[in-house]
């Protein structure tokens, strides 16, 4: 049995579900973001016979419209990619097991101190599979900073602050990569009038972000496509 082929071909299609379904869901929000006018119209002359009640109205459509197009939208994100993670990190334990299950080396992936869950499967492969991670470095490496973001989207609802542990990494990961995700903060108006990102000038609040393109979850898919296809052709399963 070609084991390798066979799980590349099982990871091809649970990204080709992922894929489906974030396609699904964007088209769902981009339809409904081209017809907001038309689902929520404003009569023409209620701003004449009545501007109070039209500029209740319009605030309203406008806290409507910015939860249609940007907030919405980035909760579904969130929680899609902390889904399509958590998937990606269940292969990966899967992958050590069945080496283990072969091979049964000193220790099982789960039983490797003093770094967390998703490191302890660096280390089980790097040690008792023999993985040369060189070639494969730069995909690890942003697939953990995805990790990163996808504990603060579980246990602090897509924020973060400067008391996280990873509020460097994170806080670098946003700014760098502007046009997929942002911070959801307004600015901060300072005594000479200039205008500071309040991540900047109130570092001790928790941030929410936003997820702010579906770019950012076909990055992670695309990028984690590309580490397990250079992964498994290093690990021997002959023996399964």
């Amino acid at each position: 049995m070609d084991f390798v082929k066979l799980y590349l071909t099982t990871l091809d299609f649970y990204f080709r579900d992922s894929r489906g379904l974030g396609n699904f869901i964007e088209k769902y929000i981009k339809e409904t973001v081209e017809r907001f006018d038309t689902d929520y119209p404003i009569e023409e002359d209620i701003e004449e016979s009545n501007p109070d009640f039209y500029h209740f109205l319009v605030d309203e459509l406008s806290e409507k419209w910015w939860q249609f197009s940007r907030d919405y939208p980035s909760e579904f994100r969130a929680s899609y990619i902390a889904q399509v993670f958590n998937g990606i990190d269940t292969h990966m334990a899967k992958i050590c097991m069945l080496h283990h299950r072969v091979y049964e080396p000193e220790k099982a992936w789960f039983k490797i101190n003093n770094v967390n869950e998703w490191k302890k499967k660096y280390r089980y492969l790097k040690t008792y599979a023999g993985v040369d991670f060189t070639d494969m470095q730069a995909e690890w490496d942003f697939l953990d900073e995805i990790r990163k973001i996808r504990n603060q989207i579980v246990h602090h609802h897509s924020g973060v602050s400067f008391n996280d542990k990873d509020w460097a990494a994170i806080k670098l990961f946003i700014l760098s990569n502007s046009d997929i995700i942002t911070f959801k903060d307004d600015g901060d108006e300072l005594e000479d009038e200039r205008i500071m990102p309040l991540h900047e000038v109130r570092p001790h609040y928790r941030f929410k972000f936003l997820i702010i393109s579906p770019a950012f979850a076909e990055l992670v898919i695309d990028t984690a496509e590309s580490f397990f296809k250079k992964l498994l052709p290093q690990i021997s399963f002959k023996e399964i």
